[in-house]
């Protein structure tokens, strides 16, 4: 469109010049219709070229920030280290113990701090069981967990280990005595959490039923 209208506007105003003739030299038209585009084209791909290397420079610019960022970014989402288990503070219960009541032991008695009823063990089978509430692994002492109970064992009448026992959501070990003092924690066993949670239920159940009839 350029070349066009160069042309014809050098074209025009000769013939406007010179009325009296018809005959137009045409070359010279021609020779100065391709000077002038010539310097269009050149400056067009001079300014292709620079707005070709921007977009280049852009697009790098852009993938090194993005690059310098995301190690960043990982990092700030990276979550936190879990807290470490708090570490038992009293030994475990001596086995010695446990085999003397398991062998020779007469009565366990269990006192609820929670619901208003005790309850006693005193046959030989139910006696070992009571044993087995026992878990080998020493349990941190918890201060938010709260004294559920208190249960002694005895051996034809002389207490041989006693202790508090806790059982709450969280909260399911043991913390024996020795001298009116704290010395050892034991960790209850399955067996334990499901004869505790029976005793409980059966309790409940009977003081519903004794209600029910008053």
């Amino acid at each position: 469109m350029v070349k066009i209208g160069f042309f014809r506007a050098n074209f025009y105003s000769c013939v406007k010049k010179n009325n009296t003739s018809r005959t137009v030299n045409l070359s010279h038209f021609y020779s100065e219709m391709y000077i002038f585009p010539a310097s269009i084209i050149k400056h067009f791909n001079m300014s292709r070229f620079v707005f070709c290397f921007a977009i280049i420079f852009l697009f790098f610019s852009c993938n090194t920030d993005k690059t310098a960022k995301a190690p960043a970014s990982e990092e700030a989402a990276a979550p936190a280290p879990a807290p470490a288990p708090p570490a038992a503070t009293l030994p475990s219960v001596p086995l010695e113990i446990l085999q003397k009541i398991y062998q020779k032991g007469t009565q366990v008695d269990f006192i609820y701090y929670n619901y208003p009823f005790t309850s006693s063990l005193s046959e030989k089978p139910a006696i070992q069981n009571a044993t087995r509430h026992i878990a080998e692994t020493p349990a941190p002492l918890d201060p938010n967990c709260k004294t559920a109970g208190r249960v002694t064992y005895q051996v034809d009448g002389d207490i041989v280990l006693e202790g508090d026992f806790y059982f709450s959501t969280g909260c399911t070990y043991f913390v024996f005595y020795e001298n009116q003092k704290k010395k050892y924690s034991n960790y209850m066993t399955d067996e334990g959490v499901n004869f505790f949670n029976t005793q409980i239920q059966q309790a409940l159940k009977l003081r519903t039923n004794v209600q029910q009839q008053q």
